[in-house]
């Protein structure tokens, strides 16, 4: 859980926790608590910036199941507003560049 990109160094951008299957139907409960729970640890950080999704090198699921992985997101999105509102959510790292 210790990535973070840097835009710029001054400011964080922080991964958000992801399930190892990439889209999870079965362990949503545990998941939201999960994201959760980080992010109400981290919303307090002065120099965060946002939060982003880490697909662990699984652009070829992104490209196959892209759909499935959208409405993944939105619910993800959607647990994260209800935490912390002020904050932007970015999609995949690799959609925009990562520096780690």
């Amino acid at each position: 859980m210790g990535r973070t990109l840097n835009f710029p160094g001054t400011h964080k951008i922080l991964a958000l926790p992801y399930p190892r299957s990439c889209c999870s139907g079965q362990d949503d409960d545990l998941w939201k608590k999960k994201v959760q729970d980080f992010i109400r640890d981290k919303k307090g950080d002065p120099k965060l910036f946002g939060y982003y999704f880490v697909t662990m090198g699984k652009r070829r699921f992104w490209f196959e199941k892209w759909k499935e992985m959208a409405a993944c997101q939105r619910k993800v999105a959607g647990w994260v507003r209800e935490i912390d509102a002020n904050h932007v959510i970015m999609s995949a790292s690799w959609l925009f560049g990562t520096r780690h």
